[in-house]
């Protein structure tokens, strides 16, 4: 069979008749992609904030080595409950080899207790490093649990909101795939009411007789027209029908004229 002309504004049209999952894919999307602001923003200010060292692991089970301290300055990027933290810059021996490691801490204390020059016991593991007796801050664990919970969220509205637009767009692929191959025939209308939610659409149910004999009842949504919403009941209506049977719908009046089928749907 000859494959019918469908026009651009047909396949969107084609789209709009799923719009339940259209719009709520859309809104899922855009609440999604607003979501992802401010837990973006929240992650990268944690991430400057938290020093990343776990201190209690590293002293647990870190290497002892000598340190000395080069210098003591206070962050002025950072404040936590309108205090600065104090940054300890610092210098250790690693199989006599010098590295330099920062730990910032709120204690006040350590600007009265330590001094440049102070030779201080450090503990290395791999590239972190501590000062014994300088403990870093550092936000609580369920803290960082519930931030990284958080990042899940935006995921979750962006994989929801994709699975509608699936959904939508494969709802008209399939209705396309009939308005080019279908095979045109006589249905008996069923009913025919609005769509719950849609001032445009309708839902329509007919039967009608497959190829082998039998009577089938077939539904579909279509977008309203003067002659679909004048038949009643039992009135005769033109369908579309897959080879197999299996899926059908009714031939759109509007469609049918801007694509030129030629099928008389009155």
């Amino acid at each position: 069979m000859k494959a019918r002309h469908i026009s651009s504004k047909t396949k969107y049209q084609t789209l709009k008749q799923k719009p339940g999952a259209m719009t709520g894919g859309l809104v899922l999307l855009i609440v999604g992609l607003l979501a992802f602001i401010p837990v973006v923003f929240v992650n990268m200010v944690m991430d400057k904030i938290d020093q990343g060292v776990d201190y209690d692991d590293i002293y647990k089970n870190g290497t002892v080595t000598e340190g000395v301290i080069v210098s003591i300055s206070t962050n002025s990027n950072v404040s936590i409950n309108n205090q600065n933290p104090i940054v300890v810059t610092f210098e250790y021996l690693v199989s006599g080899r010098a590295r330099r490691g920062t730990t910032e801490t709120l204690d006040e204390t350590v600007v009265n207790n330590y001094q440049i020059g102070y030779r201080v016991e450090v503990r290395y593991k791999g590239s972190d490093a501590i000062i014994v007796g300088i403990k870093p801050y550092q936000f609580p664990e369920i803290v960082t649990n519930i931030f990284d919970f958080m990042f899940y969220i935006p995921i979750v509205f962006l994989v929801a909101g994709l699975i509608l637009f699936m959904i939508a767009i494969l709802h008209a692929r399939k209705v396309i795939q009939l308005y080019k191959y279908g095979q045109v025939q006589d249905a008996e209308l069923v009913s025919v009411s609005p769509k719950s939610g849609s001032q445009k659409l309708l839902k329509v149910f007919y039967k009608f007789e497959t190829r082998g004999g039998d009577y089938q009842l077939g539904e579909c949504i279509t977008f309203k027209s003067p002659s679909l919403m004048d038949k009643q009941k039992s009135d005769r209506v033109k369908i579309f029908v897959s080879e197999n049977d299996e899926k059908s719908c009714v031939v759109p009046e509007i469609e049918s004229l801007r694509n030129h089928w030629d099928i008389e749907v009155d």
